[in-house]
């Protein structure tokens, strides 16, 4: 029993050693209307190829009501953090990770997941895009089996490269 009570205050001496620096950027939109001046048949086509493109599944699709939903989307090598000043390191990347010191070294995730969910309509001549970015989960599991979470946002690149594509 001593050695349970023992390994459970070492286990919470080395998680308070923990530190987390808070992100500086304004990362709360994560959800986008587009109006494009393509088809409904050829935005709906153009999203789906753009999903399997960058090795996003597909959970549910249906063109009636204009409805598509991502499966869990991994893009654990496509996140970043900002430097000091609140600026991204790497422009690119998808997601932003809030910088965490453990133990004196810097550490990033091991898993960075999340959905996406569009929304086509048409209205009138036009046809309207809702993308939205859900669920984002940061985080990496440890070997006593704890999961350590991370402050993730979405940057609005692969938004943007989306929106750029069905415009």
């Amino acid at each position: 029993m001593r050695l349970y009570l023992f390994l459970a205050f070492l286990g919470l001496s080395l998680f308070s050693c923990s530190r987390v620096h808070p992100l500086k950027g304004d990362y709360s939109t994560h959800k986008y209307l587009v109006a494009s001046s393509k088809s409904k048949e050829d935005v709906f086509r153009i999203i789906r190829e753009t999903l399997k493109e960058k090795g996003v599944a597909i959970s549910a699709s249906e063109y009636q009501s204009g409805m598509i939903v991502s499966d869990w989307a991994y893009f654990t090598y496509s996140y970043t953090m900002e430097d000091m000043s609140g600026k991204l390191l790497n422009p690119d990347a998808f997601f932003v990770i809030a910088r965490r010191k453990d133990l004196k070294k810097e550490k990033g995730p091991s898993t960075v997941r999340c959905n996406w969910f569009f929304r086509i309509e048409e209205i009138g001549q036009q046809v309207r895009v809702y993308l939205q970015t859900s669920n984002i989960e940061a985080f990496s599991d440890t070997y006593a089996g704890w999961r350590v979470e991370y402050q993730a946002y979405s940057t609005g690149k692969f938004e943007k490269d989306v929106i750029e594509v069905i415009r």
